[in-house]
């Protein structure tokens, strides 16, 4: 569903989401679903690992 109206009602090819290093079963979960790593960041001092998931047209 969320695949779709990315595609479809906003025309988007790529959805980013970010969470905490120390979140490992959020990270695996969106490994697990197709999400690559892509950076690092911060937030208040902690790390953000973003990652990316390309979206078939």
């Amino acid at each position: 569903m969320l695949d779709h109206t990315c595609t479809e009602e906003f025309g988007r090819s790529r959805i980013w989401l970010d969470v905490f290093d120390f979140n490992k079963r959020g990270r695996h979960l969106y490994e697990t679903h197709g999400y690559r790593f892509i950076k690092t960041s911060g937030y208040y001092g902690k790390v953000l690992k973003i990652y990316e998931r390309i979206l078939s047209p």
